[in-house]
């Protein structure tokens, strides 16, 4: 199976509980293009598949002073399918919603006052999907990498 790499807009909250952790929230919408890679028909597209996705993450930011501040945390995401589209020819697809952990890391820098920029990597440990549809079943075991920027605003 392969998806391609792409954009994920997302709504980021972070609340800091100390000076050096905080817990963030995270939710967006996307939508992915399934393909099959070398099956015994060859390569086939599947079909699109639109999804939400929430996640929650402790931190430990290293310097919260600094003008360069580096963290790293660990979280859960969810991700639940809001529509299935498959392409002509293929049997309708029902998917089931997923529940991963996550490590991640990255650097607020302070632009000036209260604004930042962020940078960050995300990697998600996805359990295997189960996928069926009209006489079929298959499974897919992805786990995802997510690279991350950012403007921040401190209230």
């Amino acid at each position: 199976m392969e998806t391609p790499s792409q954009w994920l807009p997302t709504l980021d909250l972070s609340y800091f509980l100390t000076d050096h952790w905080s817990l963030e929230a995270m939710a967006g919408v996307i939508s992915t293009d399934y393909r099959l890679k070398d099956s015994v028909l060859g390569d086939l597209d599947i079909g699109r598949v639109k999804s939400a996705s929430v996640s929650l993450a402790a931190q430990y930011h290293f310097r919260p002073d600094g003008a360069l501040n580096p963290y790293m945390g660990a979280g859960i995401n969810h991700t639940r399918p809001l529509s299935i589209k498959t392409v002509s020819g293929i049997p309708d697809i029902e998917m089931e919603s997923l529940t991963s952990p996550f490590l991640d890391a990255g650097l607020d820098y302070r632009l000036s006052g209260d604004w930042f920029a962020n940078a960050s990597v995300r990697y998600l440990i996805t359990p295997t999907q189960h996928f069926s549809g009209d006489g079929f079943s298959a499974k897919s075991d992805t786990d995802v990498m997510t690279l991350g920027v950012g403007i921040g605003l401190r209230f």
